[in-house]
């Protein structure tokens, strides 16, 4: 009798076992929370052309791991025309990256495969637009001239510039820093701040610098000049397109 309740418990642990084993990695496999609703609108971005072009997008129809999104708005140095299968991308959905590659294209509609299982999360960072801009700084408290250089990109936090004056920048040391939008007219009013510098990199076309924000009461200064490139640039599908293109359908990628 003991023999036989012993083996009846060992069944059950086994059986146990093997449900745990089974649940465990269907739930690993496809997280569902991850794939994002049919109407949900979210940011994104695809690898375009070398560079990261930032998108405000709907999801209008899923498919299993399929998703057909239509292209609200973008904002990068160049738009996705030309963009092709393969081209990889993500997805803004809560609090994680959802990894994704393009499947079909016909802007403004874009038919992508999403990949639950690879999603991170999200770290807290300000969107970088890439922007040209003027940038003139000096050291703190020196009243010399200014130093010309270029805006390469801007976040909430700081930005990069470029500058052929590489004996005037210095790691650790603080600037003061005037930022002009290219297309400024007379009258337009600069930003003025100081900021720290955190990096350099030389390269064969200039100096690259980043900068952050060290006057914290110019935050908001900062994030509306901010503001002001982001409208700016953002771009619609439509302003670019002859005509909108046909809706793709699924069955095409089966």
């Amino acid at each position: 009798m003991f023999i036989f309740l012993f083996i009846v418990l060992c069944v059950i642990v086994l059986l146990a076992w093997l449900i745990a084993r089974i649940f465990g990695r269907s739930s690993a496999a496809k997280p569902p929370a991850l794939l994002p609703q049919v109407g949900m609108t979210l940011p994104g971005a695809f690898l375009h052309r070398r560079e990261a072009v930032h998108v405000f997008c709907r999801i209008e129809d899923s498919e299993e791991s399929r998703l057909l999104v239509r292209v609200l708005s973008e904002l990068g140095k160049s738009s996705l025309l030309g963009m092709r299968a393969g081209t990889p991308g993500q997805l803004e959905v809560g609090n994680n990256w959802l990894p994704i590659e393009v499947l079909n294209v016909s802007l403004p509609w874009v038919i992508v495969e999403a990949f639950a299982g690879r999603a991170k999360p999200k770290r807290r960072e300000s969107l970088r637009v890439p922007a040209s801009f003027s940038v003139r700084f000096r050291a703190q408290g020196l009243v010399h001239r200014w130093t010309p250089g270029t805006g390469i990109n801007i976040s909430a936090g700081g930005f990069c510039f470029s500058s052929n004056h590489a004996s005037q920048l210095r790691v650790g040391r603080y600037y003061e820093i005037e930022l002009t939008p290219d297309d400024a007219g007379q009258g337009t009013e600069a930003f003025v701040f100081y900021a720290e510098m955190r990096w350099l990199l030389r390269t064969t076309e200039g100096t690259v610098a980043g900068v952050q924000l060290a006057d914290r009461s110019k935050q908001r200064d900062l994030a509306r000049f901010v503001s002001y490139m982001e409208h700016r640039l953002t771009r619609h599908p439509e302003d670019y397109l002859i005509e909108t293109n046909p809706k793709p359908e699924f069955s095409e990628h089966h």
